[in-house]
């Protein structure tokens, strides 16, 4: 199995223990909509325990041979076909220009201008 189960002591006080099954449900409605993590309905665990086991879940690398493994067994299937691979990004513009940085203009015009 991948994804280990948390333990919990039962004499804990809180929130009881939330099944891997329903975290990685929760992850995979996140990676599905492209949602913020707050956004996650309230049919699935609270968003901060299913971001903190999907933080600790990519920090053991589980992520990386969750999706290693799949590659493998379809590779070894023939049902991969590698000649074709991208990746999709998102992004999003700074509102007000954001926080550019001018170090690499200073450094140009310095540069051009002989400045010390």
């Amino acid at each position: 199995m991948h994804f280990p189960e948390e333990h919990i002591s039962d004499c804990r006080p809180g929130r009881k223990l939330i099944p891997t099954r329903r975290v990685l449900e929760a992850v995979l409605w996140i990676l599905n909509t492209g949602e913020q993590w707050h956004m996650l309905p309230q049919s699935y665990p609270n968003y901060k325990t299913v971001h903190r086991r999907f933080q600790a879940w990519c920090g053991d690398e589980i992520l990386r041979r969750v999706l290693t493994d799949v590659a493998n067994e379809l590779r070894d299937r023939g049902v991969l076909d590698e000649e074709e691979c991208f990746i999709d990004a998102t992004f999003v513009m700074a509102k007000g220009g954001g926080g550019r940085d001018r170090s690499n203009e200073t450094r140009k015009r310095h540069e051009n201008h002989g400045d010390c």
